[in-house]
């Protein structure tokens, strides 16, 4: 140990400002360990400073990321501010039958596609196909008849021709670094258009409206500005016109979970402050995760002309998911 301290106090002398190597001696021991509790204090003082403010920096960074989160993605502000924890597995091998032959996969592109096809497959096909609401039970029939009250002129803003001043806002409005998808054009490039690229690219957001339809060719590129156009107008007229009532929508403007999450609070507190017993109260919330993956496209267009929806508009959305 005292023939390689010298190497580790000029070490010392590289990491810690304005050192030098002070003289020592290792007789008598107690002054030699004295000397060593001196040098040992010194590095964890060092170490304590480099650490308050290693700590300092991380917290000013977490903090201005978190106010960034704020502005620009609220749903991982929201799971950072309750430190919400994503759990996930991670799937090395995967057992299918190919060929009636059990087979063992290991390569990831392979897992990849074998649990896609699994999870696309998993939820089978409705046993009963209700072709129109007259094959209904009696109770379902009074669910699905068309609204009385509803006109489908309520619905002609949504498909008419989209503005230039429209269209820029609703590019302008989409998310950046987002995944192009297989079109390799994404957000940001489409941001950039201007001049008659701009203008033809309204004109192809026009002709899917006025068609119903969008080309396989442009979906993942076009698709969703186009389709935030038609969201952006009917969820304006459902509100407005007040045409979905009770807890039958979701996502509209002026909506908000606030109402329920109180009232859910108000239960659970005069169950805890106003029972005179020991009943327990259950509360039970259910999340189907992909639910809209497994829908029913038939069942969508019946529920679309219940709120007579233009038959334009119908064959639009149901073409989005064909």
């Amino acid at each position: 140990m005292t023939a390689a301290l010298p190497s580790y106090l000029e070490n010392l002398a590289s990491l810690l400002p304005d050192y030098s190597v002070p003289t020592y001696s290792i007789t008598p021991v107690s002054g030699f360990e004295s000397f060593l509790r001196s040098q040992k204090n010194l590095v964890s003082a060092f170490l304590s400073t480099k650490f308050a403010k290693h700590l300092t920096n991380s917290v000013e960074y977490y903090t201005a990321l978190r106010d960034e989160h704020f502005s620009t993605s609220l749903g991982t502000f929201i799971d950072s501010a309750l430190s919400v924890e994503k759990r996930s597995i991670v799937l090395d091998r995967v057992l299918v039958i190919l060929d009636s032959t059990p087979t063992l996969l290991t390569d990831p592109s392979d897992i990849k596609q074998a649990a896609i096809t699994h999870f696309q497959s998993i939820v089978s096909s409705p046993l009963v196909h209700y072709s129109s609401i007259a094959s209904f039970p009696i109770r379902w029939q009074r669910a699905y008849i068309p609204l009385s009250d509803v006109s489908a002129s309520l619905y002609d803003p949504v498909l008419a021709p989209i503005s230039l001043q429209e269209w820029s806002d609703v590019i302008s409005s989409m998310p950046n670094n987002k995944a192009s998808g297989p079109s390799k054009i994404s957000y940001e490039m489409i941001k950039h258009l201007s001049g008659e690229a701009l203008d033809f690219s309204l004109l192809l957001a026009n002709t899917c409206l006025s068609r119903g339809d969008i080309p396989a060719d442009w979906r993942e590129a076009v698709r969703k500005c186009v389709v935030k156009v038609v969201t952006n107008r009917l969820s304006n007229i459902l509100a407005d016109n007040k045409i979905l009532q009770g807890g039958n929508f979701a996502g509209l403007p002026g909506g908000s979970t606030d109402v329920p999450i109180k009232m859910l609070d108000a239960i659970i507190h005069q169950q805890k402050h106003d029972s005179t017993d020991d009943q327990e109260l259950w509360i039970v919330s259910q999340d189907i995760f992909k639910a809209f993956d497994s829908m029913d496209l038939n069942m969508l267009k019946l529920a679309l002309d219940r709120l007579h929806i233009p038959a334009l508009l119908v064959r639009f959305i149901l073409n989005l998911f064909t």
